[in-house]
């Protein structure tokens, strides 16, 4: 999986549903060996896998791969999906929560707003000052 891929199936996002994620890593890309190992020279693609498992259970490679130690490439991406899809689960809820929250959203805005025009006046002022345009006060 990687984010810098084009393809919507290339990476997963903090919003995306429990069936789409488990679409994305169906179809993420394995080898031919059915066995899950880790080495990313000659097996980047599982690896990855791999990997993804570690970072988002807190598990090491090494806990993943004796957990994984039986499965085959099909087991190993529906553990990977309940893994992935549990560990997401109250962030997505906490994103829909808020972006359903139009009142707190617009509020936000305005203060980040408010906080952006005093800097991006302040650093009119400096600019003004050191070109010459405008004297210290």
């Amino acid at each position: 999986m990687s984010k810098s891929d084009v393809d919507r199936l290339s990476c997963i996002l903090l919003t995306d549903s429990a069936d789409t994620i488990r679409e994305k890593v169906c179809k993420a890309v394995t080898d031919m060996d059915p066995r899950i190992s880790y080495d990313p020279r000659s097996r980047p693609a599982i690896s990855n896998l791999v990997d993804i498992a570690s970072a988002f259970s807190g598990s090491t490679v090494d806990q993943i791969l004796l957990t994984c130690q039986q499965f085959d490439t099909v087991d190993f991406k529906n553990y990977l999906t309940e893994v992935v899809v549990e560990r997401l689960k109250p962030i997505r809820a906490e994103i829909l929560r808020l972006l359903d929250d139009a009142d707190y959203l617009n509020k936000v805005i305005r203060v980040g707003n408010e906080k952006a025009r005093v800097i991006a006046d302040q650093t009119f002022d400096e600019v003004c000052r050191r070109v010459g345009l405008k004297t210290s006060d």
